[in-house]
């Protein structure tokens, strides 16, 4: 209040109590100047500080009402006000209820009552009234241009714009706002507000030019004028159009700094609405699981955001359809179609996903009958490339191959991203192949692949690039699998060059260096690196693994995995951290650290080949894998074609016999059948995928295995031939990631040196041996052994740093969930797989004596989480580790002869060491647990 008691500053208002503020309100010689001027400063307030405009609107409201001869119609304007910040924050059915009470006090005013329908439009739409909310809005303004108050009507046109661009009706939302702009064009706050709706709509319609400058310019305006929150608001519209341009670094940094202004002014709800946009854009990318987790976690509290619920919804399903899992797609679909209502364009995306879950599950009628009822003629490019592939996917069902050729041919293709083009040529791809069009299915397929692969070098970090190759896999498989049925010259060549594309990429360009880091870590990252480190080295151990089948300590040793204890909050907040510190990496990574492309023609696979050595790589064509044999001079397919179910099956059972001896005592009347059964099953390994190879092998010494998907834990080494003699005890065997990734090891593997070993062991009551095979390793090598309290996180790390040969002998594990919370347990902690990988190494061989060291989770791509990828990551060449548990007295022996023969060869090399270790080994224990969990990767 001034000195003289004419005027009230909203600043003075807020620092005065109850008694205060209404004895400051009854001096004022003006009363309603100076309501009219505290309602400007309100207004302004609520784009930055939502929540404290509703607070000062309301207690200025209720003060009035206070005061005797207080006119009515001030304080409908103020509980107009107040509304307008609660709907800012969410709260739409608070703000209706308040406007209701502002209706009955402008009863008298059309002016007032008039605006308070106006400021009832927001609220109604935000909670699926759309319609009722426009027609209350155009009624509205009507009057106010009917009472001379074109400025006030022109402000209830700008917010018709908003619901018009909601319900699809793009081009009306724009005549709208050329009529508020007429009028409010002068103000620099709402002329910004104004260019930011424009920009939407004109994105809807494809016009992305004109929204992308739309959008900058609204930006730009905000920010000279400090509105927080609508800032935010157009920073997040970029991010949108970012996305859709296919500028998906961009649109994550948009979205990221969107966030964090949102909720600096204090506006959640509208933050998690821009998360929702944050993870339709990961899915966009290819991070289907993490987006469609993120979007289950906000549907809780997006109760009173039905848009916002319809579009988490939307991503669920799409997860969903990614797992091929098409009873729950169509469960979420409907549950986003109920959730959008008449919400445009949520409706059509809801309406579009359940077509494409129902065609999935083969239900072609209810697919048509959703395409059906959505509207054609508001469709924007992206919708229509939807569209036409759900029509091509349902004509293929039907046997129309041919219209299905020609939907798909319809799209302009020159409008659409390159993936999008890519994706959608699927279908096309499978009619041309279904209609014996093989010559044009296979161009097709070529050019999708070519399309993805060039849009994946966009990409600055791992992460992303592996998403994005694996989420559209499908499209090299295509390409793999019409090369191979073709048999054409050149073409099994190709299908090479195609699955190394898409195989292990990001390991590779890693090993390249292709790629650097990301800089320093910020304040906030560095300490989520911390915690992180922090609860993946102090996981609490569970002693399950001594235990037997009814829960007693077993009188055997065994050296078995050990559990992880991980409560779910626990697992939650690591799953949180590598998260949080993954998407800062994606948003600021260097654009000049991006990997260059890959060309087919140089794969030189076949010239590293010794003439005793063979090379058989798998090729995933889909639900099958084939095999391919390169010998010196030759590539050839193998006649052999294995399901990916088949696979499965065998690795899981061979693995499952493992587990359980080593979870049993090895005595007992049991032990000879259990021995007998897993034997059984060796057999057929051999019979299944060895036996069919013929003479493939004839002459060959040594072979290399390039696996694909589930055949990464497919110990084909360990497949008995009628004489019982196993596939590893007649070969030298190694595992190799990827054909390029072989290349490069023999490339960068040094002349023969002087090893420097380093050795260390972790013994405790579960696996006593293992300090004393460390002590007997040590003393092959000749070097003191690091034992006990010797063998902590820090001087593990530093000693396979300084060394070029190791030996780790240590309880493992590895948990599934959060594969970078696997490692090593050592004295003080574990050695975890997101450790390891930090390390600087430079080894010829890492020899990991623990359990399950050898697993790993293998996403799309075949882009392996576990030890072994990580140790070859960090440096390591070549990587000895185990499938399963092994019994503690049979991992010591295995290992002792298997360094004994590594120091009688003076070499490196495993493969030929862990050949004869094998031999003797089931000299000592026939069972197979105990000879053939162990395998080399590398060279």
């Amino acid at each position: 209040m001034s000195e003289d008691g004419t005027s009230l500053d909203l600043e003075r208002w807020r620092g005065l109590d109850a008694l205060g503020r209404r004895d400051a309100l009854a001096s004022l010689e003006n009363l309603g100047t100076a309501l009219e001027t505290l309602g400007r400063e309100i207004e302004a307030a609520a784009r930055a500080e939502p929540a404290l405009a509703a607070d000062d609107a309301a207690a200025l409201a209720d003060t009035l009402g206070e005061l005797d001869g207080a006119p009515a119609v001030a304080r409908a304007d103020l509980l107009r006000l107040a509304a307008g910040a609660l709907a800012n924050l969410g709260k739409h059915e608070v703000a209706l209820t308040t406007l209701d009470s502002a209706r009955q006090l402008a009863a008298e005013d059309p002016v007032v009552a008039a605006r308070v329908d106006v400021a009832s439009m927001q609220p109604l739409a935000k909670l699926g009234r759309v319609r009722d909310a426009i027609e209350l809005g155009t009624r509205a303004c009507g009057v106010l241009e009917r009472e001379g108050r074109p400025d006030l009507a022109a402000r209830g046109r700008f917010n018709l714009a908003n619901l018009r661009k909601m319900s699809g009706d793009h081009a009306g939302a724009l005549e709208e706002l050329r009529t508020a702009e007429a009028e409010l064009g002068s103000i620099a706050a709402i002329a910004a507000t104004i260019e930011n709706t424009r920009g939407e709509s004109l994105l809807q319609l494809d016009r992305v030019f004109e929204a992308r400058i739309a959008f900058e310019r609204a930006i730009d305006a905000f920010e000279a004028t400090e509105s927080g929150y609508a800032m935010a608001m157009a920073i997040g519209n970029l991010g949108d159009l970012e996305a859709r341009s296919g500028r998906f670094h961009e649109g994550l940094a948009a979205f990221d700094r969107a966030i964090t202004l949102m909720r600096s002014v204090g506006a959640e709800p509208q933050a998690r609405r821009l998360e929702v946009d944050r993870a339709a854009l990961l899915q966009s990318v290819g991070l289907h699981e993490d987006a469609a987790e993120e979007a289950s976690r906000l549907l809780p509290a997006l109760a009173t955001l039905p848009a916002e619920a319809a579009r988490s919804w939307v991503v669920v399903a799409r997860a969903a359809l990614r797992r091929r899992d098409a009873d729950s797609a169509r469960v979420a679909a409907s549950a986003a179609l109920e959730t959008a209502g008449d919400l445009e364009p949520w409706r059509t995306d809801a309406m579009l996903l359940a077509a494409e879950s129902a065609m999935t599950a083969g239900a072609a009628d209810e697919a048509r009958g959703h395409l059906n009822a959505v509207d054609r003629g508001r469709l924007g490019m992206l919708h229509r490339a939807v569209t036409a592939r759900i029509e091509a996917g349902i004509a293929i069902t039907e046997g129309r191959v041919e219209d299905a050729i020609d939907t798909i041919d319809a799209i302009d293709a020159d409008l659409l991203p390159e993936w999008v083009v890519a994706e959608t040529m699927l279908p096309a791809i499978d009619a041309l192949a279904i209609a014996g069009r093989i010559e044009d299915a296979i161009d097709r397929a070529r050019d999708a692949s070519r399309r993805i692969d060039a849009a994946r070098t966009s990409w600055r970090t791992e992460r992303l690039r592996a998403a994005w190759t694996g989420g559209r896999i499908e499209i090299h498989l295509r390409l793999i699998g019409l090369l191979l049925d073709r048999r054409g010259e050149g073409d099994l060549a190709e299908a090479l060059a195609v699955a190394e594309r898409a195989r292990s990429r990001t390991l590779l360009e890693h090993l390249d260096r292709a790629i650097g880091e990301s800089g320093e870590d910020d304040r906030e990252v560095a300490g989520w690196r911390s915690e992180l480190e922090a609860l993946l080295s102090r996981l609490e151990d569970d002693d399950r693994s001594g235990r037997d089948r009814n829960g007693q300590d077993g009188d055997h040793e065994h050296r078995r995995d050990v559990a992880m204890a991980i409560a779910p909050a626990r697992l939650e907040r690591i799953r949180t951290l590598q998260r949080l510190i993954d998407d800062r990496l994606d948003a600021t990574a260097d654009p000049d650290l991006t990997p260059a492309a890959r060309r087919p023609e140089s794969l030189g696979a076949q010239a590293t080949i010794a003439p005793d050595e063979a090379i058989i790589t798998m090729l995933p064509t889909g639900s099958e894998i084939a095999f391919v044999l390169l010998r010196p001079g030759t590539t050839e397919r193998l006649p052999l074609t294995a399901s990916v179910r088949e696979i499965e099956g065998l690795g899981d059972a061979i693995r499952f016999d493992g587990e359980r001896w080593s979870a049993w005592s090895a005595g007992g009347p049991s032990a000879d059948r259990r021995r007998d059964a897993a034997l059984r099953r060796l057999r057929m390994l051999h019979r299944k995928l060895v036996e069919p190879l013929g003479s493939a092998l004839d002459g060959v010494d040594r072979l290399v295995i390039v696996p694909t998907g589930s055949g990464q834990a497919l110990p084909l080494h360990a497949a008995l031939d009628a004489d019982d003699l196993s596939l590893g005890e007649r070969l030298a065997i190694t595992l190799a990631p990827s054909l390029r990734i072989r290349e490069h090891l023999l490339a960068t593997t040094p002349p023969p040196r002087t090893p420097r070993w380093f050795v260390a062991g972790v013994a405790d009551r579960r696996a006593p041996r293992i300090e004393a095979e460390a002590r007997c390793v040590a003393e092959i090598h000749g070097d003191r052994p690091r034992l006990g309290g010797e063998a902590t996180v820090e001087t593990v790390a530093a000693g396979l740093s300084e060394s070029t040969m190791a030996h780790i002998a240590c309880h493992g594990r590895f948990e599934p969930a959060a594969p970078e919370a696997s490692g090593l347990r050592l004295t003080d902690g574990w050695l975890t797989l997101r450790r390891l990988m930090a390390c600087r190494l430079d080894l010829d061989l890492l020899v990991l004596s623990g359990c399950e060291t050898a697993r790993g989770r293998v996403a799309a791509g075949d882009e392996v989480a576990g030890l072994p990828h990580a140790a070859m990551r960090a440096g390591a060449r070549r990587v000895v580790s185990s499938l399963w548990s092994v019994p503690d007295e049979d991992a010591a022996e295995f290992m002792i002869a298997l360094h004994t023969r590594i120091a009688e060869s003076r070499s490196a090399d495993p493969a030929d060491a862990i050949r004869h270790a094998r031999r003797e080994s089931r000299n000592l224990s026939p069972h197979p647990a105990g000879w053939a969990a162990f395998q080399v990767h590398g060279v």
